[in-house]
């Protein structure tokens, strides 16, 4: 059983003693153990990818070293603006019709090959693609000007594709990017610091992975200081996480959210009608301080809602019992939602169909194995899903999920309504335009829901504090300092993050 909010579970002490009574084994011993004295400047990193099969695990591991090796051209910022990376700066010309970009000076790939606008002209096109589906095909060309500038020209301004410059640019051949660190040629589990980095050398010289099958077993091993990370730490363990006094907690706002895919051609959740009572029905406050432990953000609509176009305005549905059990009065509603077999998930289903209990409304709970719910999504055979979708910082992010052409809807969610809002955020020409198509986005799913957004989820990276971690921007994800990290030579802690 999940521990209450804020009570320590069994195998947070049990794992504590453990670690305390291997540390007087060893000082007992022959004096310090090997594993509790890694290479100088290595930081050693465990993920929880649980007991999948070792390619399941392979490929796992190999996604989170691409994550931290490869750098786009622009990144993301909490309020969903582009800020330059590899780029050192944009411009809009020809009434928004070319993008000219200018390139931070000297850049290298991984391989040592000059990252100029010829090479990077040259990667683009495949890599817009795969993030952006058809969008693409709005761009007419992407050509070098010269070796520090290049243009995209588009067939029509369109906002979407200036956040394209978001994609990791990544050699197809040897898969060289231009990060601060890179796969070791030795092996995949293992990164190196890139000597040649544009915005100077790491400090840490080499960045272990290693796979475990749960959070706990990794944790056990940060306890015993055989690794120095956990890469990402769920809403189940956070409590624990934070009793530790030899390491620092970093919680994040992850841009994904918790949602229920309602399918609208399934016979009871055809109507917009009950659609809308349904979401109208869940308080999701309560959802996250139940289901999440106090460990999320509850959500008010699809938008990421620190988005500047957005503006910290409340978006609907709220919570609104009365009208919910109006439009519900005299149905017998019963439909099923699929769920991966999680604890978690199994979790926020049971919390979800309490609340919907209340209303006369009987959600059947059906769990399977990830594989088996993604195909049953795709294939369109499914009542209702719960699942974790990403749904910002940017409106390409949320294009590429709900539009019927966006490159991450294998399963045909969304509908004409949503299909047309996000289209008027294609055709704005100014950020004026684009700020008045926002809400109107917010107000399609409204209007037409496709699902039931929950709440945005909580993670963390815990990390020893034998290395000096500068703080992150508020809200951002500590791994953008990476490398800076250094430990400490003296092998004091720090105060409590």
């Amino acid at each position: 059983m999940p521990p209450c909010p804020g009570q320590r579970p069994g195998w947070f002490a049990a794992l504590t003693m453990v670690a305390a009574t291997g540390a007087a084994t060893l000082a007992c011993g022959n004096g310090t153990s090997a594993a509790n004295t890694p290479p100088a400047r290595t930081l050693r990193v465990g993920v929880s990818l649980g007991v999948n099969s070792l390619a399941s695990q392979t490929n796992g591991v190999r996604q989170i070293a691409q994550n931290i090796t490869a750098e786009g051209l622009g990144r993301v910022a909490e309020d969903g603006k582009l800020e330059p990376q590899l780029a050192d700066n944009w411009s809009l010309r020809d009434n928004g019709r070319e993008l000219l970009i200018r390139l931070k000076p000297a850049v290298k790939f991984q391989d040592a090959s000059s990252a100029d606008a010829r090479a990077i002209a040259s990667l683009l096109p495949a890599a817009i693609r795969n993030l952006a589906g058809s969008i693409a095909d709005d761009i007419q060309s992407i050509e070098p000007i010269d070796p520090s500038t290049l243009a995209m020209r588009f067939r029509r301004p369109e906002p979407l594709l200036t956040e394209t410059l978001e994609v990791m640019i990544r050699k197809e051949e040897g898969g060289a990017s231009t990060g601060a660190f890179m796969t070791s040629p030795t092996s995949p589990t293992e990164l190196v610091a890139n000597p040649s980095y544009h915005l100077g050398r790491p400090q840490l010289t080499r960045i272990e992975i290693k796979a475990f099958p749960s959070v706990r077993s990794a944790w056990a091993e940060l306890l015993r200081n055989n690794i120095d990370m956990l890469y990402e730490v769920g809403s189940d363990a956070l409590d624990s996480l934070e009793g530790a006094t030899n390491v620092a907690v970093f919680t994040f706002t992850r841009r994904y959210q918790y949602a229920v895919v309602l399918n609208n051609q399934s016979p009871a959740l055809k109507s917009k009608s009950v659609r809308r009572a349904l979401n109208m029905a869940v308080d999701r406050t309560q959802l996250v301080r139940d289901a999440l432990n106090g460990h999320g953000l509850p959500s008010s609509g699809p938008v990421w809602p620190k988005h500047w176009a957005i503006a910290g305005a409340a978006q609907a549905p709220e919570f609104n019992p009365a009208l919910a059990a109006k439009l519900l009065k005299g149905q017998s509603l019963r439909f099923t939602c699929l769920m991966a077999s999680d604890p978690l998930y199994e979790r926020i289903g049971l919390e979800l169909k309490r609340q919907l209990a209340a209303f006369g409304v009987d959600m059947e709970l059906k769990s399977m194995p990830p594989d088996a719910l993604y195909q049953a999504q795709r294939i369109h055979e499914y009542d209702a899903a719960l699942t974790e979708l990403i749904s910002g910082p940017t409106f390409l992010r949320l294009y590429g999920m709900w539009h019927s052409q966006g490159a991450f809807n294998y399963s045909g969610r969304g509908n004409a309504t949503i299909d047309s809002a996000l289209d008027g955020m294609r055709n704005a020409t100014s950020d004026q335009q684009y700020k008045q198509a926002a809400p109107l986005v917010a107000a399609a799913f409204d209007d037409d829901p496709g699902a039931i957004f929950l709440a945005w989820s909580e993670r963390a990276r815990a990390v020893s504090r034998r290395f000096a971690v500068p703080p992150p921007e508020p809200g951002s994800d500590v791994l953008r300092t990476l490398r800076l990290w250094t430990p400490r030579n003296d092998q004091r802690f720090a105060s409590r993050n």
